[in-house]
């Protein structure tokens, strides 16, 4: 019998295809992403069109991560 998946929940920070690639491998191993922070208008796009708030690097931090604390 195989161990049950420990599932996890995280942030992600970055710009291009490679965070959109490492996000979708993440929520296809049914983990969950409570945010992405991006600059990138395409990671934005996705994350919107997958229900993930995304915010910019300059927008307030603190208030988007306090509710993984």
């Amino acid at each position: 019998m195989m161990p049950a998946k420990k599932q996890f929940t995280c942030f992600m920070i970055g710009e291009g295809t490679l965070v959109i690639q490492c996000a979708k491998h993440i929520l296809k191993q049914a983990h969950q992403i409570l945010g992405m922070i991006s600059p990138d208008e395409a990671v934005t796009d996705w994350a919107n069109r997958k229900g993930i708030p995304c915010i910019q690097a300059t927008d307030n931090l603190i208030d988007f991560l306090s509710p993984a604390l």
